[in-house]
């Protein structure tokens, strides 16, 4: 059974539980799930891009500076990050650290 169809994904619409699933279990989820939240609870615009790149058959895992990798490890040149990453990469430090700094306050 995938995370979408469990009990606890259902909870919050029946009264129950919070719907919310933890890091631990997001970062299990099975491709079809995570284009199925992407589509409903994210960005379907985005999903588009995603599919014309192949990206929606991919899972990152990570991502530092200007590349991606894969759940499989592996390393992927990222051409698609037009929201802040192309000019700076993905996690560079000085943003990290100021963000965090806005969230410590």
């Amino acid at each position: 059974m995938s995370l979408i169809d469990s009990p606890v994904a259902h909870a919050a619409s029946s009264g129950g539980k919070s719907n919310m699933i933890t890091l631990e279990d997001a970062k299990q989820l099975p491709i079809e799930d995570v284009r199925k939240f992407t589509m409903d609870h994210l960005n379907p615009g985005q999903m588009h891009f995603l599919k014309l790149l192949g990206f929606d058959k991919i899972i990152v895992d990570s991502a530092e500076g200007p590349i991606y990798r894969t759940r499989d490890g592996r390393e992927v040149l990222d051409f698609f990050g037009g929201f802040g990453s192309v000019a700076f990469g993905h996690n560079h430090p000085r943003i990290v650290a100021a963000r965090k700094r806005f969230q410590d306050e």
